[in-house]
């Protein structure tokens, strides 16, 4: 984690355009194909809204999070397309750290599930909910995926 006093403008673009440019460039290259009942799903992070980890990555998943509201609101009325946001917690990867971290260890203590690390076929499982037909309901919607972490 970078502190806000020792981050750099390459580090502060790299993670935007990354994490909000992306998406966006992906979606105007992506909406003129997508048919009605069609589909945006983003992958934030249930830290954008905790104020943990780097203040940098974590805005960057916010301004992620606030596309998704616009997009659901704009591209729901104009082209029937749902946009939500699927916000993963803490999640076994190859580049989660070790169990005992610090901030492994304050965020498990945060979840109301078990106490353990999410798996990527939890979160695979949120995306396949909001990617069906079931889900032509649901719209701008930031869904933690995430054991239950909220608010601190």
């Amino acid at each position: 984690m970078t502190p806000t006093v020792e981050v750099t403008p390459e580090e502060m673009t790299l993670v935007f355009r990354t994490n909000v440019q992306g998406p966006l460039n992906l979606v105007q290259a992506a909406l003129p194909y997508m048919p009605r009942g069609g589909r945006i799903i983003n992958i934030s992070t249930c830290l954008s809204r905790l104020g943990l980890h780097s203040p940098v990555y974590t805005a960057s998943k916010a301004a992620l999070d606030s596309l998704t509201y616009t997009w659901a609101l704009e591209f729901g009325r104009k082209f029937g397309i749902t946009v939500n946001a699927i916000a993963p917690g803490l999640t076994k990867t190859e580049i989660t750290p070790p169990d005992d971290h610090p901030e492994v260890l304050r965020l498990l203590s945060m979840t109301r599930l078990e106490g353990r690390m999410g798996t990527t076929e939890e979160i695979a499982g949120a995306v396949v909910l909001v990617a069906s037909p079931l889900s032509g309901w649901i719209t701008g919607q930031y869904i933690s995926v995430s054991g239950g972490v909220n608010w601190i």
